[in-house]
């Protein structure tokens, strides 16, 4: 018998996978300005969901992007809109940032979650290596 976590997580890969999919081909098609505007208008759901639910949904979307390459995009860009989406309606105040290299002469950017101003499950500090140029909601 299915127990309800594993229920979740079936339920959790497939939007997932089914909004990875969307966002590659809106990405691919250069659409990201409508895309950013739809973001800022994902308001934060109107209640609490525990760091546990927060990491699973991180895992979720981290194993539908690495199962799904190379048809689906799996750099920062997309990783990120994907987290902050699904965050935001978990309830999670999060905002998403953009930043360039400054620790090399070759041009690189990156962007990230951010709460309370803290880098969210990013394996290494990206302020370390990025100067923030703008936010999504800022």
């Amino acid at each position: 018998m299915a127990t309800v976590d594993s229920i979740w997580e079936t339920v959790a890969f497939s939007r997932v996978l089914i909004m990875a999919t969307a966002l590659t081909v809106i990405l691919r098609l250069g659409l990201s300005r409508p895309l950013f505007q739809w973001l800022r208008s994902v308001p934060v759901a109107d209640r609490t969901t525990g760091s546990d639910t927060y990491r699973r949904i991180v895992r979720v979307t981290d194993t539908v992007l690495l199962l799904g390459r190379p048809a689906i995009r799996s750099e920062c860009l997309a990783r990120t809109c994907l987290l902050y989406y699904q965050m935001r309606r978990a309830g999670a105040h999060v905002d998403m940032r953009f930043g360039v290299s400054i620790a090399s002469s070759e041009f690189k950017s990156h962007c990230w979650l951010i709460s309370d101003e803290e880098p969210l499950y990013e394996p290494v500090d990206p302020r370390s290596s990025f100067r923030q140029m703008f936010d999504l909601n800022g």
